[in-house]
């Protein structure tokens, strides 16, 4: 963290987009580079109220909201105390929605209601459900799994392939990707092996960026990478060369040299695999049966 950027702020390790502030292991502040709304943010008033006011409490501020005062319900701050680190800013709305409905939430759509209205009143009037959710997520581990899909030759005009990955933080989606890749493959095979190792590369990124900001727990674990074809997977596995890669770029084998302690490939049925809607058409049922509709 000791690289300045031009804001002032220190630019996280991984990503030069991001940038930090950090007054304390209980206070943290991640925004964007974007002048108009950062600039504003560091020097709010509402900012500051919270940081003499709540001195123990950690703030994660996606957006700035210049009509709403930071004791609002609905302000875009997320507040959340002390005793919850280090996963505080790894909650994520699908893991809180996940809690409450085992624990008679009353359904998704309530429980994204009382999520949505407690992210303040945790807080301040310590609401009972959304404490018991926070004390929950502090001792869960971080989990990042990824999936990955692609359809050989997709375009008919220059015959590359469609190719789309998702990486899912404790369920909850945080980034992904769908463009036609580089090359052309010569098989449905080497499609998606180009696209394993462009996914391995995000994961490393990932494990690294979380790491990174030193809040959260790092990812211990090796990240698993989902794919719906078996020959790929093994490819990514086995260290002797192989006909159907003999003409792939060098470049693409980044995989096999990450999938011992880092990567792990596993195989997973289509019809299982939410990388899928990248490649694919999707039915309207298709798309519910995901979403366990």
């Amino acid at each position: 963290m000791d690289q300045t950027g031009r804001l002032g702020y220190p630019v996280t390790d991984n990503d030069v987009g991001m940038y930090e502030h950090a007054k304390t292991v209980a206070e943290i502040v991640l925004g964007k580079p974007n002048v108009q709304l950062l600039t504003p943010l560091m020097a709010s008033e509402d900012f500051s109220f919270f940081t003499h006011r709540v001195p123990s409490a950690m703030f994660f501020i996606g957006i700035k909201n210049m009509t709403h005062v930071a004791h609002n319900l609905h302000s875009p701050y997320f507040i959340i105390d002390e005793e919850v680190l280090p996963l505080g800013a790894a909650l994520h709305a699908a893991v809180a929605i996940s809690y409450l409905d085992s624990h008679g939430g009353g359904g998704a759509n309530h429980s994204r209601e009382k999520v949505g209205a407690g992210t303040f009143e945790g807080v301040v009037v310590e609401h009972e459900e959304i404490w018991s959710l926070w004390e929950w997520i502090k001792h869960e581990e971080l989990r990042v799994t990824g999936h990955c899909d692609a359809s050989w030759q997709t375009d008919k005009d220059d015959t590359r392939s469609q190719s789309g990955w998702i990486f899912l933080l404790n369920g909850g989606a945080v980034t992904w990707k769908n463009s036609k890749q580089d090359t052309v493959a010569d098989s449905t095979c080497e499609s998606e092996y180009i696209l394993a190792c462009e996914a391995s590369k995000e994961s490393i990124w990932m494990k690294n960026f979380i790491g990174d900001h030193r809040v959260v727990l790092t990812v211990q674990y090796p990240i698993k990478i989902f794919c719906d074809n078996e020959s790929a997977v093994t490819l990514t596995k086995e260290p002797n060369d192989h006909g159907k890669l003999k003409h792939t770029e060098r470049k693409y084998h980044f995989v096999r040299r990450k999938v011992e302690g880092h990567v792990i490939m596993k195989h997973i049925r289509s019809e299982d695999n939410p990388a899928d809607q990248f490649t694919k058409a999707w039915l309207c049922s298709d798309t519910m049966n995901m979403l366990g509709a």
